[in-house]
């Protein structure tokens, strides 16, 4: 399980990296990936892919061959009269020990204003 709620816009398409080292066994990696879903409707997935070399994610954690997913995700749909809308996303993967496993991660949809940058 990630440690981290990721997070984007309705018009964005994001590549992101889902970190399954947590629920690997040491040398265990990911050999195929099944299906990407999420609980609630919405979202689209592209681009699914198993990392051919380490993954250096912001925080400094540093996730060995094999052991990530990465996605492009696109669109999702916010309630109205809500200000966002938490995606629990599903990858489903088998592995290089014959287990087929999930992993969890949550992503926020919101299209509130973010600053970015400095105001001067």
């Amino acid at each position: 399980m990630n440690n981290y709620i990721l997070e984007k816009r309705t018009t964005e398409i994001i590549a992101y990296n889902i970190d399954c080292t947590n629920i690997l066994d040491t040398f265990e990696v990911i050999t195929s990936i099944t299906s990407i879903t999420a609980d609630q409707t919405g979202l689209v997935f592209q681009g699914q892919a198993i990392n051919g070399a380490p993954v250096t994610f912001p925080d400094g954690v540093i996730a060995a061959t094999g052991k990530v997913i990465s996605v492009h995700i696109s669109a999702g749909t916010i309630p109205t009269g809500a200000i966002n809308q938490i995606y629990t996303i599903r990858p489903i993967f088998v592995t290089s020990e014959g287990n087929t496993r999930e992993s969890t991660v949550l992503l926020n949809v919101t299209n509130i204003p973010f600053q970015q940058g400095r105001v001067i």
